[in-house]
């Protein structure tokens, strides 16, 4: 029973507790990061001065709102007392920081020249994610693959953002 084990069981509460928070703040800190990099990538575009103040204000709010300075771990609780969140919310936050970054930067362009066209390209939807390259002809085949799906877009009308 507990009374008979009560301070093993506390002292193993304790370290549980302690083992957590770790990781919550280790998964804290690098939300923090991620979005303070992508706000940070987003208000050094030259055009950021350009836009007007509420402009600016709404299109970095996707990055803000998951931006905590600080995290505030209240003994017994499982989340910051300041974002409330859960280090599976964290984790999902960190997997979309570029998205949502690419996200606000789309929006500026699209805001500044709305006449013209803009398409995002990935990559990934280009070549297969699984292709190893193991040679110089490989990689060739590749950029060329590359290349095609890009002047595509382009003979489109459409400008390109390469991800």
């Amino acid at each position: 029973s507990y009374c008979r084990h009560a301070a093993t069981v506390d002292q193993a509460a304790k370290e549980i507790e302690q083992a957590y928070q770790t990781l919550y703040c280790a998964r804290h800190e690098a939300r923090l990061n991620a979005y303070q990099e992508a706000i940070d990538t987003v208000k050094g575009l030259p055009e950021w001065a350009e836009l007007p103040d509420d402009f600016q204000i709404n299109a970095i709010t996707p990055l803000s709102v998951r931006f905590c300075a600080e995290p505030k771990i209240v003994q017994g609780q499982a989340a910051c007392a300041s974002c409330n969140a859960s280090i599976p919310q964290m984790e999902s936050d960190l997997a979309a920081a570029a998205g949502l970054r690419n996200q606000v930067i789309l929006r500026i362009q699209e805001f500044l020249r709305p006449e013209e066209k803009i398409e995002r390209v990935k990559v990934g939807d280009v070549i297969s994610h699984n292709q190893t390259i193991g040679s110089e002809e490989e990689v060739n085949q590749v950029l060329e693959s590359l290349r095609e799906a890009l002047l595509k877009v382009l003979a489109s009308g459409s400008k390109v953002i390469l991800e």
